[in-house]
């Protein structure tokens, strides 16, 4: 059977209690509060409402005020709330839709119009969740499948997004940006144009040698080129914009400010500048904590705040140490040190590549049928934090 849905009654009133109460107890769980402070106890509980049927004024804190804490957290700002008022005054339901309700309704309470309405926005609610976990199944395989196609095409730089992918959701984590898939997608996809650049080019840009005016046009053109290729997947036009926006020169005028306020295309861009350039540099053998100096002393070209962000990261940052395994004691996490190929030399995965659970089975399965020269000479980190 299914489990019924859960609505929360709201209102400094016992007897409007008792009435919403008598009208939705037999088609819904019913949870109640007398004031504002109780009703977001009930929400951040461990089973938040489905629903929420909201007094304005309320002593205390009033109908606004739950709305807005409401609204400001996640998951819970996506929880419908109908306002229910005695108020004839229009502004109050503007007011009411502005702050993020989804109906208003005066009273006195009419049953039939409760009922519709409540089963009117469960039903909503329902069918935009569905919306939604179909376009996440979208744009999950999407991803997947630009990420497969680097990582056939240009290893080098699909081990190098991969890496950066790790450091940039640390730093969104750090500085508590909402919505952190958008950079975690764009970290990975960073790379994306790279599948246009030959290997030769991005082996010198990776190895900090010297490349000519029209290489360096061409390498700097890859951003574009990415962008280009994921703007036309719906749902992730600020990943592109991202992703466009990576090799930008830094503007500390577009940087003022708490960073959930900042442009997320903006400061996203420069996430992936500053986290590229650290894993370049940490890539071609340099010490991280020496790293962190150097793009300190640089902050007309890198954010100060980033780099900040960076340092702590490189303070959690494993030991590492240097091993030889066998095929079957790969695990994701590790570096591969140098080329894995097979007896007739034919090259499976790059150095650098750092391993994944994918690619965990898949090196596991060709060794199956085609035995891979062991061992292998990894990088191993002492202890795994960022999974």
């Amino acid at each position: 059977m299914k489990a019924k849905k859960q609505i929360l009654v709201v209102d400094d009133s016992p007897e409007i209690i008792d009435a919403l109460v008598e009208i939705l107890k037999n088609d819904y769980v019913v949870k109640v509060s007398t004031n504002g402070s109780k009703a977001l106890e009930i929400v951040f509980s461990k089973t938040p409402p489905d629903l929420i049927l909201l007094d304005i004024k309320m002593p205390g804190m009033d109908g606004y005020q739950v709305c807005q804490q409401l609204k400001d957290t996640l998951p819970h700002k996506m929880i419908p709330v109908i306002f229910i008022t005695g108020s004839k005054d229009e502004m109050d339901e503007v007011r009411a839709l502005e702050m993020g309700g989804v109906d208003y309704i005066q009273k006195p309470i009419q049953p039939v119009i409760i009922r519709a309405r409540v089963e009117t926005h469960l039903r909503l609610q329902e069918t935009s969740s569905r919306l939604e976990g179909l376009l996440s199944q979208t744009l999950l395989g999407s991803i997947q499948l630009m990420a497969q196609t680097l990582s056939m095409t240009n290893p080098l730089a699909f081990n190098q997004a991969c890496r950066i992918k790790k450091l940039v959701r640390r730093m969104a984590e750090l500085m508590q940006l909402e919505n952190i898939w958008r950079f975690e997608t764009a970290a990975l996809l960073s790379n994306i144009g790279c599948v246009a650049l030959p290997i030769h080019l991005l082996k010198k840009v990776f190895k900090e040698e010297v490349i000519s005016k029209s290489e360096q046009d061409l390498f700097q053109s890859h951003p574009s080129v990415g962008s280009d290729l994921i703007r036309g997947i719906p749902g992730l036009e600020e990943v592109a914009g991202m992703v466009l926006h990576q090799l930008d020169p830094f503007n500390p005028q577009l940087h003022e400010g708490p960073p959930d306020l900042l442009d997320p295309i903006q400061l996203g861009g420069q996430i992936l500048k500053v986290a590229t350039a650290f894993d370049m540099k940490v890539f071609k053998g340099e010490r991280p904590s020496e790293v962190i100096v150097s793009l300190t002393d640089e902050p007309n070209i890198y954010s100060p705040e980033l780099v900040k962000a960076l340092a702590k990261i490189e303070k959690e940052m494993p030991s590492e140490k240097e091993k030889s395994v066998a095929v079957k004691d790969l695990h994701a996490g590790m570096v591969l040190l140098q080329d894995l190929v097979d007896e007739e030399d034919f090259r499976v995965a790059s150095a650098g590549h750092a391993m994944t659970q994918e690619s965990v089975q898949m090196i596991r399965s060709y060794h199956k049928n085609k035995n891979l020269k062991e061992p292998l000479r990894v990088k191993v980190a002492g202890r795994e934090i960022f999974q």
